[in-house]
């Protein structure tokens, strides 16, 4: 099953296989720990469940909640999950359809859930948006403007800070308008981010 998912390591197919024998996050999370990897094996950890979330035909909480475990248990982990997604955004274009929505999910689950700041989209080539990041980013914005007005402001309070993320918040700025012209994502969103 492990070679099947394209886990070419010991180290990823024991992950692998840790993580899919596990009862529940919290018995993952032990179990995980317990393979005391280090350096660049430890954040394989991280690699191995993102792809076992993309992979998955419907949502699963286990591995966006299993990954904030990581990110609140280290802060190492929360930049090993940026780079990480960071690669996934640069190569969306080679990913299906399902997997491109469930990065999209992934990306919204931790943002929203303030695991990483809005900030982890400023590799987003706002200029040359192809459409398989354009269809991430729309689906990412899509699901925040569901939250809470409260939680939409600080989510987007790193982009009002002056002179910091100025070519994020421009590109999130104008992604939205053209994008979302005359919807409740412009209005919800705007009514904090695009209002400042």
């Amino acid at each position: 099953l492990a070679r099947k998912a394209k886990m070419n390591t010991d180290v990823r197919r024991n992950i692998f296989c840790t993580v899919a024998t596990s009862d529940d996050e919290d018995a993952a999370f032990e179990r995980l720990l317990r393979l005391s990897l280090k350096g660049q094996q430890e954040r394989e950890i991280i690699y191995v469940l993102i792809m076992m979330f993309l992979k998955e035909k419907n949502f699963n909480p286990f591995y966006p909640t299993l990954i904030a475990r990581f990110c609140d248990f280290d802060r190492r982990f929360v930049l090993t999950t940026q780079y990480a997604l960071w690669d996934r955004i640069r190569e969306v274009n080679s990913l299906k359809l399902r997997a491109r929505i469930r990065l999209a999910d992934l990306i919204h689950h931790l943002i929203s859930n303030e695991v990483l700041p809005i900030t982890v989209l400023k590799v987003v080539e706002w200029g040359t948006l192809t459409a398989g990041v354009s269809s991430v980013i729309r689906r990412v914005l899509k699901l925040l403007s569901s939250s809470s007005v409260t939680k939409v402001r600080r989510i987007f309070n790193p982009l009002l800070v002056k002179d910091k993320n100025s070519l994020l918040a421009e590109g999130i700025r104008l992604f939205l308008s053209v994008n979302f012209p005359d919807s409740e994502v412009y209005t919800k969103l705007g009514e904090t981010f695009l209002a400042s």
